[in-house]
């Protein structure tokens, strides 16, 4: 039996109704046409017709903007999307504290080498001002961690990339000074003073053109903020987490591989019982510093099966906020550690220590705590 079109009423040869559809007159094919999905290409082509306006399309991840005919490109690239972009900062924050930790450690090493009592007291007083730099680097890359942890809770919002970009900037500032005092010291050991500016001139004006002159030839074209008022979803928000970790933990590894290794100089052996004891405080601070960042890691695949979960959040954001205070403590004994082995002054190596130690706690902190209250 021919069956008949429920639209038309018109007998038509197909058992699906795809060919009673497929007639121009059937009223179900002009109900579909008209009311149905319309396709991108489509969309792209009655979009064409209007010069000035531009072909927009949305993915998971990004938003992609393409110029139509005849209009004027304001964007190259893509607009990635909040989480995405305060996952990409904290990535590139690790990065910078990959870099970081070998001067760090080289730095904190230096003064146990041997060949340390050959450099100039000139020398040996510019390690001191770089190490203290270096403490600040860290103190910035570590702080948009802090921040997201105290102030946001672990959601992303366009503060918190504002202020990871701004913490960044700052760290590579003080990063870029001690790599300049840095070559100085080891280029004047060997070739002279003259020889020793220049390196570190040179070395200070290269870092600083990569690293902020591209940015200012490029200008800000990239960075468009879209603040999202979704909620960040909570698989994200431990992924985040499991990043803040290993965004700290780099300063943890770097400063405590060289106290183990310090350990073991004749030049520790000369070193006066209370620093020794200072040191060996600073190395199990840092160790503690290290279980606690290692512990979310090793809760998600033990308790949790690697499931996402609140609870875990919560307890992976607490050991996290709280490994920063030992590291803190860890960083601020060993540089009174190395102030006093090269000024053999106590009172300026515990002002040294007490001022830098009060700057990473208003960093990783204070600071944070106090954007909350206001917040709030």
């Amino acid at each position: 039996m021919v069956p008949k079109c429920r639209s038309c009423g018109e007998f038509r040869p197909s058992t699906s109704g795809s060919l009673q559809r497929s007639r121009p007159g059937c009223p179900r094919r002009r109900k579909y046409t008209h009311h149905s999905f319309v396709s991108p290409v489509c969309r792209f082509q009655k979009r064409n017709a209007r010069a000035s306006k531009e072909f927009t399309f949305e993915t998971n991840s990004m938003i992609a903007i393409r110029p139509g005919p005849g209009g004027v490109r304001e964007q190259d690239g893509y607009i990635v999307k909040l989480d995405r972009r305060i996952k990409t900062a904290l990535d590139e924050t690790r990065l910078l504290l990959l870099g970081s930790q070998v001067l760090f450690g080289f730095l904190l090493e230096s003064v146990f080498q041997n060949a340390f009592e050959t450099l100039s007291r000139f020398s040996q007083y510019l390690v001191c001002a770089a190490l203290a730099l270096m403490v600040l680097s860290l103190g910035c890359l570590i702080a948009p961690s802090m921040q997201h942890r105290i102030v946001e809770n672990g959601q992303s919002t366009a503060r918190l990339e504002e202020a990871t970009t701004s913490l960044a900037e700052w760290g590579l500032v003080s990063f870029l000074a001690s790599l300049g005092l840095a070559m100085f010291i080891v280029f004047e050991r060997i070739f002279g003073e003259v020889a020793g500016a220049t390196a570190g001139a040179v070395s200070a004006a290269l870092t600083g053109f990569f690293w902020f002159g591209f940015a200012w030839l490029i200008g800000k074209r990239g960075r468009q903020l879209m603040e999202e008022i979704a909620p960040t979803p909570l698989s994200t928000k431990i992924e985040q987490m499991l990043t803040e970790a290993r965004v700290i933990i780099p300063g943890c590894q770097a400063l405590l591989g060289f106290q183990l290794i310090a350990m073991l100089t004749h030049a520790f052996d000369e070193l006066p019982f209370d620093a020794k004891i200072m040191h060996a405080a600073g190395l199990c601070l840092v160790a503690i510093a290290m279980i606690l960042l290692m512990t979310p890691a090793a809760l998600h695949r033990e308790a949790f099966g690697g499931n996402d979960s609140e609870t875990f959040l919560r307890l992976g954001s607490g050991f996290i906020i709280a490994a920063s205070l030992p590291l803190a403590l860890g960083i601020s004994a060993d540089v009174y550690v190395v102030f006093l082995k090269i000024t053999h002054a106590i009172a300026l190596s515990i002002a040294a220590s007490v001022a830098l130690l009060l700057a990473m706690l208003l960093l990783w902190y204070l600071y944070p705590i106090w954007l909350r209250a206001n917040r709030a």
